[in-house]
């Protein structure tokens, strides 16, 4: 007796070949048959799916639920836009392996890197682990609504191994070979691979060079060893592809990701790759200089306009400027006196005007002030109200933002902003669709909802993408990338991650501010409508947008789940 039969299902498999009408049958957790119309199967749980779509669970590649996880298991907003599985630990960041000595430091580098206030952190986790597999084992113990997939944060790693030299300088050799031990002891515990950031706007601990970003050649050459020696995972980096006024990717960058490929034998992602305002040919030349790299070194882009929201108290999008570094982490006193002195605006005012990037001031509109006596300026760009008022764009900037007591929201549209561009890219089938940041930038980026976003928009309102297409991105890919066994396509054997949606109406809903962080802390989550059901293992977790009970997830590991 089967588990679970779905029948009359619009089966989109996940291997983008054209989709069909029938059945699928579940035991065990594991997919037993695909396809005809379920007639004589017996099954304890028979859903009769009416015609909308059974697809493989969404996974999402860029997320940084590594403190939430904590405090949130059912790891929303992720499970209300069909997604089943997740990797977290990107960009270099994340919480272990971790020594007690380190935790603050690692704290704050995911406070400077991805905008998850540290108060909220360090009331939320309950630290218990040093090593990586405990870190694992404490999420088993908890539950989880969906499945995770976990990266080695390479900042973490290196403070394990190096301590506060970490922050200065690149690794000896010896070192080079406890890295090696301790990423090593980590992927035998379940580890996915391991993730590093080389954006210069990224600041680590008080103020301090990012660690990962410290690391040399060599150190990324011995993890790629290990990746090659275990013969799996992968690797996730962030680049410096995004500077305006540059060319694509550096010969260094390029070089880089030959050689990581190269060493490791494994497929691994690189991001984000944009389309970038002003310079409308930047993918195209980017994709140009990497050539059949594009296919082993994946560059991960997002369907959507990046926006985000900014204020005086996290000027974490000014990161680009050293003069605004001394702001980033920085108390809100400390940041108020900064922001007040002439010397500091004289410097960041030079710094800005002379960079080589030059800050989109026509992009940076006045989206809320708290006091009424600001409210004419909202819905203004800061570059307009900077020419009426005969004043700098920083001045306007900083003046408005200290008269609202620094309370007052703007908004920066950052990039994918031209609608042609932004679909040149999701047309592009090498190109891996991810860089949600679930988890992170919790009051100010709400870009978890890209899945039911490309299946609404890319899918459904313009037909850029078949829905098969679309469908194949946000599934098949991703575990094809990762490395991700017997996930993202229904196929007898494989796991009954499993996601039903109405194609006529999957989308999502406009994202709203939540008090329901630790401390009552405020973050911005977002629903969606249209997605009917998921399944993790066979096990329902979501109906018609309300997550159930059930705590089905667990954490994948590498070398095991297949």
């Amino acid at each position: 007796m089967l588990d679970l039969l779905f029948t009359n299902a619009r089966i989109c498999d996940g291997s983008g070949s054209p989709s069909h009408h029938g059945a699928v049958g579940v035991q065990d957790g594991r997919i037993t048959f695909v396809g005809g119309s379920g007639d004589g199967q017996v099954a304890r749980r028979t859903i009769d799916v009416q015609g909308e779509v059974l697809a493989p669970g969404f996974i999402d590649p860029h997320t940084h639920y590594d403190a939430q996880v904590c405090w949130d298991d059912t790891l929303t907003s992720s499970p209300w836009h069909g997604v089943t599985t997740i990797c977290m630990g990107n960009c270099g960041v994340g919480v272990a392996p971790a020594r007690p000595a380190a935790r603050e430091a690692l704290l704050r580098d995911l406070e400077n890197v991805e905008a998850i206030p540290y108060e909220v952190m360090s009331t939320g986790i309950p630290w218990g682990w040093e090593s990586y597999g405990e870190y694992l084992d404490f999420i088993d113990r908890k539950g989880t609504s969906i499945n995770l997939v976990g990266l080695v944060s390479l900042t973490a790693l290196r403070y394990y191994v190096m301590g506060e030299a970490a922050m200065e300088r690149a690794a000896s050799t010896d070192e080079v070979g406890k890295l090696q031990d301790e990423l090593r002891r980590a992927m035998q515990d379940g580890a996915w691979g391991f993730s590093g950031d080389f954006l210069p706007h990224h600041v680590g601990y008080k103020g301090r060079p990012l660690a990962c970003s410290l690391a040399s050649r060599e150190e990324i050459r011995g993890l790629c060893e290990v990746l090659r020696e275990l013969d799996r995972g992968t690797a996730s980096i962030s680049l410096a592809s995004t500077r305006l006024g540059t060319l694509p990717l550096s010969d260094a960058d390029v070089e880089l990701l030959r050689m990581m490929v190269t060493v490791s034998g494994r497929r691994m992602t690189w991001l984000p790759l944009l389309s970038k305002f002003g310079e409308p040919d930047f993918p195209r030349h980017t994709l140009a200089k990497l050539g059949e790299l594009v296919a082993h070194a994946v560059p991960q882009i997002t369907p959507r306009p990046m926006v985000f929201l900014v204020s005086l108290g996290k000027p974490f999008r000014f990161g680009w400027y050293d003069t605004w570094k001394k702001a980033i982490g920085a108390t809100r006193d400390e940041q108020e006196a900064l922001y007040r002195s002439p010397t500091w605006r004289t410097a960041a005012l030079e710094e800005m005007r002379t960079h080589d990037r030059q800050f989109p001031w026509a992009n940076f509109w006045v989206k809320h002030t708290r006091s009424p006596a600001l409210a004419h300026y909202e819905g203004r760009t800061i570059a307009a109200i900077a020419a009426a008022e005969g004043k700098s764009p920083l001045e306007t900037f900083l003046d408005i933002g200290l008269a609202d007591d620094m309370n007052g929201i703007f908004e920066l549209q950052n990039a994918n902003l031209d609608p042609a561009g932004v679909e040149w890219l999701v047309k592009n089938p090498d190109l891996l669709i991810g860089v949600s940041d679930a988890g992170a930038h919790v009051d100010q980026l709400c870009d978890v909802v890209y899945s039911t976003y490309v299946l609404q928009h890319w899918v459904r309102e313009t037909g850029v993408l078949s829905l098969e297409e679309g469908v194949r991105r946000l599934t098949s890919m991703p575990a094809h990338v990762f490395g991700i066994a017997a996930r993202g396509r229904l196929v007898p054997g494989y796991h009954a991650d499993l996601v039903i949606f109405d194609p006529a109406t999957v989308g999502p809903e406009p994202p709203e501010m939540r008090a329901d962080l630790p401390l009552g802390a405020e973050r911005l989550i977002a629903k969606a409508h249209g997605i009917t059901a998921s399944f993790v293992g066979g096990v329902q977790v979501l109906d018609r947008g309300e997550l159930l009970a059930a705590r089905p997830g667990r954490t994948l590991r590498s070398g095991r789940d297949g």
